[in-house]
């Protein structure tokens, strides 16, 4: 709607839209992962490591995928 309503570009709809699909499967996979609703995970423990895996489950280096992939999504200007 603010992309139709001219408030946003076609390159900050864009990256909205990614950011959201990439975090909505991150916090379904931490749910599967965990068997239940889960708010928060410590970084580097192996409940998040198994989370990362499960995001990025054909990339050897998932957890660090997923770390730079989550800073970035959440720490936009």
């Amino acid at each position: 709607a603010a992309h139709e309503a001219n408030l946003i570009s076609d390159d900050e709809r864009d990256a909205l839209r990614d950011t959201y699909i990439f975090l909505r499967r991150a916090e379904l996979r931490l749910q599967i992962t965990q068997e239940h609703a889960v708010k928060a995970v410590k970084r580097g423990s192996k409940e998040w490591i198994s989370w990362a895996r499960s995001v990025f489950p054909d990339c050897e280096n998932a957890p660090e995928i997923f770390e730079t992939t989550w800073e970035s999504s959440t720490h936009k200007a």
